[in-house]
C-alpha cells in the first residue's frame, strides 16, 4: 500500500516544528554571543537572518532576558493535560483513518468526556 499525502495540518505542524528547532539553535548562538567582547558581538537581527528566520529577531532578545513564550505563559490555562491531548489526538486521527471523521461538536465532548474522568 503507497503512502498516503500528507494533510495540511501534518504540514502546518512540521514547518512549525522546524521552524521551532531553528529558533532554538538561533538562541543557543545568541547566548553564546552574549559572553563574547561588545565589540565582536553579533546582534538578534543577524543571528535571526543567519538562521533563516528574520522575524523572530525579538523573540530571540526575550528569550536571552528571560521572558516565557507564548505557549508557555498559557499552559496554565489549558483544561487538558498535555498527555490528556495526545490521546485525544490519537482518537481522532484513527477515527478519521477509519473513514469516520470527527465534527467539532464530538471532538468537544470527547475533550469534556476526558476532563471528566
Amino acid at each position: 500500500m503507497a503512502n498516503k499525502p500528507l494533510s495540511k495540518c501534518v504540514k502546518a505542524l512540521k514547518r512549525a516544528k522546524a521552524k521551532e528547532a531553528k529558533l532554538q539553535q538561533a538562541m543557543g548562538a545568541y547566548h553564546h554571543e552574549l559572553t563574547k567582547n561588545i565589540k565582536n558581538r553579533k546582534g538578534s537581527h543577524e543571528i535571526a537572518k543567519q538562521f533563516g528566520i528574520p522575524g523572530q529577531y525579538k523573540t530571540i532578545q526575550n528569550h536571552a532576558k528571560g521572558l516565557r513564550s507564548t505557549a508557555e505563559c498559557h499552559a496554565d490555562q489549558q483544561k487538558l493535560k498535555p498527555s490528556e491531548e495526545g490521546v485525544l489526538k490519537d482518537f481522532i486521527l484513527e477515527s478519521a483513518d477509519r473513514g469516520f471523521p470527527m465534527t467539532l461538536k464530538q471532538i468537544s465532548d470527547y475533550a469534556n468526556l476526558i476532563l471528566h474522568n
